[in-house]
């Protein structure tokens, strides 16, 4: 089958209670992860989590150009993901929505998701529960979109893979004024399988 049931590993359980806390007490959250991770997919479930049980609550979804945040057809796509999870609920937690292309709105509780390319003014003037980023390293205006978030939103949720020095997410995540959160790709159960870690007592 296409689809199978997403059944989280334990660092992905830890990273959605981390996102779910980011939210709801308002503070940013910069996820550095590895490839393969379940990231888009955690933060995707996170937000549509909100999206269906907390009322009249807003998301802005970003990513560095439009075709990745809502294509049809495209399923790496963040809308795309959403309306998967969407599709896949149960009946009785599938609400009235509205969808258009880059919006989805929660018509039984006031809630929706709007996604943005990663331009120069992407979310100016706007207010949010929270923002995601989505591979914040590749952003081209990456400082600047960050600096206009703080305005936006109490709760930033950016991640990525690295993409070299200097951008504005690795300068985010050496700077110490946002909280990190690692997937690496020790964690992966496939990947990490047969790990030991040694403790090697030095001597005089």
């Amino acid at each position: 089958h296409k689809y199978i049931p997403w059944v989280t590993w334990a660092i992905q359980d830890e990273h959605l209670l981390a996102l779910e806390d980011a939210m709801e007490t308002g503070y940013h959250l910069l996820t550095d992860k590895s490839r393969d991770m379940g990231s888009s997919w955690n933060h995707i479930g996170a937000i549509h989590h909100q999206f269906l049980f907390q009322d009249d609550s807003l998301f802005l979804e970003l990513s560095r150009v439009e075709s990745d945040v809502d294509q049809p057809g495209n399923q790496r796509s963040l809308m795309a993901k959403h309306d998967i999870i969407h599709k896949m609920l149960p009946e009785w937690m599938q609400p009235k929505i509205k969808r258009t292309r880059l919006h989805i709105v929660n018509e039984s509780n006031g809630s929706r998701i709007d996604g943005e390319s990663s331009n120069k003014a992407a979310g100016s003037g706007d207010r949010r529960k929270a923002a995601l980023l989505d591979e914040m390293a590749k952003m081209e205006h990456g400082d600047r979109i960050k600096a206009a978030m703080q305005d936006v939103t109490p709760c930033i949720l950016s991640y990525s893979t690295p993409w070299g020095p200097g951008t504005a997410y690795s300068k985010w995540r050496a700077s110490g004024q946002v909280k990190v959160f690692v997937l690496p790709w020790c964690e992966h159960p496939e990947k990490g399988r047969g790990r030991y870690t040694e403790q090697v007592k030095k001597t005089k």
